[in-house]
């Protein structure tokens, strides 16, 4: 009986030394909090930055693949349409006629033109500068993780950016007009078409077009 008491009771307390042996060691092993270094903080912060910048590039990929085709085909119709009505003018006996139709060139659609121009040509800009900003990026992005190095890679891009917008803006407002003034001098023009070799199928496309809109 003693034997057996002594026994189970050295037992026992291996058990207990066994356990907290084992909790001892898992607690020294758990990691401790430790506060951040300003360099842990500078790291974080960079890290960031260079997410912002990585996603700030993909944004401006997106402009530009929505900016470069829009308007093109428009672009291309209108100039078509201004060709038209430069021989028209050459051909055409009435003066009436003629004076319509330069008051339309110059109210309505040399303007649109010239924004359309200009807006191509801002978009171009800004795929250029797109491209050199991004390339320094890659070079050193981590250069680049800070206020500063953002305004050196996006400050003028941005910039680009707004003029793209309000270009479009003003692309869309002179397009309306454009679509509201073109009516009565396709009417007048097109019951002379044939005559005056400006195509009948340029006018069906037109009418077309002010039928569908």
């Amino acid at each position: 009986m003693g034997i057996r008491f002594f026994v189970c009771f050295f037992a026992s307390f291996a058990i207990v030394l066994l356990g907290c042996a084992t909790a001892s060691t898992q607690v020294s092993s758990e990691p401790h909090d430790k506060p951040l270094t300003a360099q842990d903080l500078d790291s974080a912060y960079s890290g960031f930055q260079d997410e912002a910048n990585d996603t700030k590039f993909h944004v401006l990929d997106q402009i530009l693949y929505a900016a470069e085709g829009r308007y093109a085909n428009f672009l291309v119709n209108l100039t078509k349409l201004r060709s038209k009505f430069s021989a028209l003018q050459l051909k055409s006996s009435d003066a009436v006629l003629r004076q319509k139709v330069d008051t339309h060139l110059a109210d309505q659609l040399d303007p649109l033109i010239h924004l359309l121009v200009q807006y191509k040509k801002t978009v171009f800009k800004l795929r250029l500068a797109v491209t050199a900003s991004r390339s320094r990026w890659l070079k050193d992005r981590y250069k680049f993780a800070n206020e500063d190095g953002r305004r050196i890679l996006f400050g003028d891009i941005d910039l680009i950016v707004e003029s793209v917008k309000d270009l479009d803006g003003a692309v869309r407002l002179k397009s309306r007009e454009h679509t509201r003034a073109l009516p009565p001098v396709l009417r007048n023009v097109c019951r002379v078409g044939v005559s005056v070799g400006f195509e009948s199928s340029l006018c069906e496309y037109f009418n077309k077009q002010q039928l569908t809109n």
